[in-house]
């Protein structure tokens, strides 16, 4: 097995809790993700500090050359009280994805910042990194597009 990471961060024009909310539900993420296509939900409980767990099975898309291929994996992702977000991926064969995220108050916005730990067997990491990597981008990206293009209201500025 190997290991990498990166990491990556982006402030976006919105409240924290306006991100938060599109991060935390995986069901949204198939307008924020470029690989997600579709995202089933599983299943839902509480964590003992007060948070939310869900886990989902979810179905990608992804280009290897002219060819395009789908996969089905489970994935789970946990809100904490205090925003942080903790997400895992498992697909075969024995890649883990876990990727933290925090949404922290800055000027008039939020700062997101991402952190994602990746375990894949050696012959696949660089094609895991990379495809994670560009993915976790354009996921931000678009999370950034999608709030700032989003009406203000008084409850979506409020502070978290």
């Amino acid at each position: 097995m190997a290991h990498a990471s990166f990491s990556q961060n982006i402030f976006i024009n919105a409240a924290p809790a306006a991100a938060i909310a599109r991060l935390s539900e995986y069901s949204q993420h198939t307008e924020l993700h470029p690989m997600i296509v579709a995202v089933r939900l599983l299943d839902t409980m509480s964590t003992a500090d007060g948070g939310i767990r869900r886990d989902y099975r979810i179905t990608d898309r992804m280009r290897l050359g002219p060819f395009t291929t789908r996969f089905t994996y489970r994935a789970s992702i946990t809100a904490a009280p205090n925003g942080r977000l903790d997400g895992e991926a498992f697909q075969f064969p024995r890649i883990h994805l876990h990727v933290t995220t925090i949404c922290q108050p800055e000027g008039d916005g939020t700062r997101v910042a991402e952190e994602v730990k990746i375990d894949a067997p050696r012959l696949l990491m660089r094609t895991v990194y990379t495809q994670a990597q560009a993915a976790h981008k354009q996921l931000l990206a678009n999370l950034k597009t999608l709030l700032e293009s989003a009406p203000a209201t008084p409850h979506a500025r409020e502070r978290t």
